[in-house]
């Protein structure tokens, strides 16, 4: 995945679900705020986007993870995956 300064935050962690805590750790919203850009998100927060960025790609790039496909699981699955893992 190529990240920039132009790619949208949401549409980054709906790629890889590991850059959420990339996100969270800088205090950006990824999930209602998520339509913004990564350079708009880091200069609100006040974050160098080049910073987060690199993190992103160093989280995104971890050798031996295996990207789970969330996108081809059923809709009632993916709920219920979500809701044991995060409430």
């Amino acid at each position: 995945m190529n990240i920039t300064k132009e790619s949208i935050v949401g549409a980054v962690v709906a790629e890889d679900y590991r850059a959420a805590g990339v996100f969270e750790r800088a205090g950006i919203d990824f999930c209602c705020r998520g339509n913004r850009t990564i350079g708009s998100a880091c200069e609100q927060k006040h974050v160098s986007a080049d910073e987060l960025i690199s993190q992103l790609t160093q989280t995104i790039n971890v050798a031996g993870d295996t990207k789970v496909d969330y996108a081809s699981w059923p809709l009632d699955q993916l709920a219920r995956h979500i809701e044991d893992k995060h409430h």
